[in-house]
């Protein structure tokens, strides 16, 4: 049971989650970054999934998670 100023582990547990799969995110996109698709673009992967990673997956994951094991009224919101 929660106490007053804490937060459920389920709430803990997601916040982690998504903060780990926030980094996995922006670690897989700056991987695929790096082999250099920007210059010679592979034709299997789409373009828009590595760079939407990276630009939108990654900030936001953390954000959430992080407002999430703090409490915060923007983890909910972003979550």
């Amino acid at each position: 049971m929660a106490t007053k100023g804490s937060s459920p582990w389920l709430v803990k547990l997601l916040a982690g989650l998504l903060i780990l799969l926030g980094v996995f995110a922006g670690a897989g996109s700056l991987l695929l970054w790096g082999q250099g698709f920007l210059f010679a673009f592979p034709a299997d992967i789409p373009l828009a999934s590595p760079m939407a990673d990276f630009f939108i997956n990654f900030p936001l994951s953390v954000l959430a998670g992080i407002g999430l094991w703090r409490m915060r009224q923007v983890g909910y919101v972003v979550a």
